[in-house]
C-alpha cells in the first residue's frame, strides 16, 4: 500500500558506479566491463560517471534466471 512518503519520493535515474554496484550486485570491474562494452548507458559529470539507472535495470531483466539443478550440487557434495 502506498504511503504518502512515497508520493514525494523522488525517481533515481542515475547511479554512480559505487551505488550501481551496491544496488545491482555486480562487480566494479564488470560495471565498467559493460560501459565500455555498451551494455548500459553512462554519463560524464567531471570526473563522475552516472549509470543511467534505466540501462542498468534493463540490464539486469536480460540475464537469463536462476535454475537450481539439486542433481549435481548432491553430486559435489558425494565427491
Amino acid at each position: 500500500m502506498p504511503t504518502e512518503s512515497d508520493a514525494h519520493a523522488v525517481p533515481v535515474i542515475a547511479y554512480t558506479v559505487r551505488a550501481a554496484v551496491a544496488v545491482s550486485g555486480l562487480s566494479r570491474s564488470r560495471v565498467y566491463e559493460l560501459i565500455s562494452r555498451g551494455e548500459i548507458d553512462a554519463r560524464k559529470d567531471g570526473r563522475k560517471t552516472l549509470v543511467v539507472a534505466e540501462s542498468l535495470h534493463a540490464y539486469i531483466t536480460t540475464l537469463p534466471p536462476y535454475q537450481f539443478n539439486g542433481a549435481q550440487r548432491r553430486a559435489k557434495q558425494r565427491r
